[in-house]
């Protein structure tokens, strides 16, 4: 049996000794796995639906009931001559009825409190814009002297307040992740820490012998960072089962609530697993590893 293979072997032997208090150290280990994923699939998600909803705005303007058809026409014809625009759509207030009707078909007490003869609906341009991310392109026919006058509203900027609240809460959500991740981390090096200073105590004549005999400091350090390799893996693996758990349980329900942007949270997570993945056996790893490192350095001097 060569030196890397005893080290291996002597590390998860450790691991098994320890019993509970491998449990507890894996335990903390991996709640600290799950949150650092919740927060980073939080921060994917809601980045792609910040950008689904980039992509899905138009600017749509809404003319007063007193706005000439004619000059509607006109401005509409002067937004189609913009670079940016796509495609340039007139809906008339009968029109606008028509697809009211449309999209409430199954509601007749909605149908019922609308009628040719009382239509609110106001007359609009759509327009599909060729780059989302260039809508103020269109403001120099919307807001001119022509125009401004005639306009009710626009749902451009009513978009834009809303991806910019998402722009905050995912701020917020990165600063509050960052912030518990590091706090629990922290919890779990020194959990994990402990569990191997208890080992190295435990072992203090078995390493003493080592020494004597000639022992390399790699054969005999290299088990307890093995042993804290362990940890990560294991907390990996535990950690990946419940996240995928919780998606497929509760994926189904927020991709419900998400629909009118398309966004399938279960699917995402799955094209994401990777990702995921990564994160969490880096992190994993990285605290038994960081753990191991600081009781060699504190209890096996050389």
């Amino acid at each position: 049996m060569n030196s890397f293979t005893r080290i291996i072997k002597s590390g998860f032997v450790s691991f098994y000794r320890n019993g509970w208090l491998s449990v507890a150290a894996t335990g903390i280990v991996t709640f600290a796995l799950v949150l650092v994923s919740t927060f980073v699939l939080l921060l994917l998600l809601g980045s792609s639906v910040i950008k689904n909803i980039q992509q899905k705005i138009d600017v749509e303007v809404f003319f007063k009931d007193d706005a000439k058809v004619a000059d509607i026409i006109t401005i509409k014809d002067q937004l189609a001559q913009n670079s940016n625009a796509a495609s340039v759509r007139y809906i008339s207030k009968k029109e606008a009825l028509e697809i009211y009707k449309g999209q409430n078909d199954r509601n007749q007490k909605l149908l019922n409190q609308i009628s040719e003869e009382a239509n609110p609906l106001p007359a609009s341009v759509q327009v599909k814009a060729k780059n989302p991310d260039k809508l103020d392109a269109f403001n120099q026919t919307l807001e001119s002297d022509f125009a401004k006058p005639m306009i009710e509203s626009r749902s451009d900027k009513e978009n834009r307040d809303i991806i910019q609240r998402l722009q905050r809460i995912v701020s917020f959500i990165r600063s509050l992740g960052i912030f518990i991740s590091l706090v629990v981390l922290t919890f779990a090096i020194l959990v994990v820490f402990n569990t191997i200073r208890i080992t190295i105590f435990s072992r203090r004549e078995e390493i003493e012998i080592m020494r004597l005999v000639g022992a390399s400091n790699w054969y005999i350090r290299g088990p307890f960072v093995v042993e804290g390799v362990f940890y990560g893996v294991i907390a990996t693996a535990i950690a990946m089962l419940i996240v995928y758990l919780v998606v497929l349980a509760f994926g189904p329900a927020l991709s419900g609530y998400l629909r009118d942007i398309n966004e399938d949270v279960p699917s995402y997570f799955r094209a994401n697993l990777g990702i995921i993945l990564v994160v969490q056996l880096i992190t994993g790893i990285g605290v038994g590893v960081i753990s191991s490192m600081i009781a060699i350095r504190r209890h096996l001097k050389a």
